[in-house]
């Protein structure tokens, strides 16, 4: 843990402090002194405000047709894999987390893990039936969640909550989606989790594109 020194109380501020939304700053519960500025933290320590996931899910093989695994496609991670994922999250930031239906659930147990509260969601259309044990899927969906202070996307951008956009190739997420994102927050700094491509004013983490986080540590 961090220790709060409060240098006009002369004394740890640990147990006193309060966190004022408005100014996004921490100040001393006696003297009101600042102790943390958290969005000059964020600058100085690339932190991301907008973050756009579409985690690997791992099935049970009890449930999976060999020959349909995902596996096959790509390496998938275990719950606990993906919750414990040290990225560098801004103090107030958005997230938007693709979710099957089979893994909705621990979607949520994921955006929690992150410091994220839910919000809404989002559903995809994908147009095309797949398979599934209860219904065959034709959709996904897109959770958002919320950590401390970020504004809505503005009125005159809000779209519907469904999109519907032909299946492509296994996994692949419509575009529009990251392009929407970035016209809601064009000035936010983005990453993209489990990223297949590198886009213009995106930094990006996955398996199938250069890594933007170990890049930077590199430099």
């Amino acid at each position: 843990m961090v220790r709060l020194w409060c240098p006009q109380c002369h004394e740890y501020a640990n147990n006193n402090h309060i966190q004022n939304p408005a100014t996004n700053k921490l100040h001393c519960g006696h003297c009101k002194t600042v102790l943390v500025d958290w969005d000059q933290v964020d600058e100085e320590i690339k932190r991301y405000e907008v973050v756009y996931a579409d985690p690997p899910w791992r099935y049970e093989q009890m449930t999976v047709d060999r020959n349909r695994a995902i596996e096959n496609h790509y390496p998938t991670m275990e719950l606990e894999e993906i919750k414990e994922l040290d990225i560098p999250i801004a103090t107030n930031a958005v997230l938007f987390l693709w979710a099957t239906s089979p893994k909705l659930e621990e979607a949520l147990e994921v955006l929690n893990a992150w410091g994220f509260t839910y919000r809404s969601s989002m559903i995809w259309d994908k147009q095309v039936m797949g398979m599934g044990y209860w219904f065959r899927i034709q959709h996904e969906i897109l959770l958002v969640g919320r950590r401390g202070v970020i504004k809505c996307p503005p009125i005159d951008k809000r779209i519907r909550s469904v999109i519907r956009s032909k299946r492509q190739e296994h996994s692949r997420k419509p575009d529009i989606i990251r392009s929407l994102i970035h016209q809601w927050y064009p000035d936010k700094k983005k990453i993209e989790l489990f990223a297949r491509d590198h886009f213009e004013d995106w930094d990006v983490y996955g398996n199938e594109t250069p890594n933007s986080i170990q890049q930077r540590l590199e430099q």
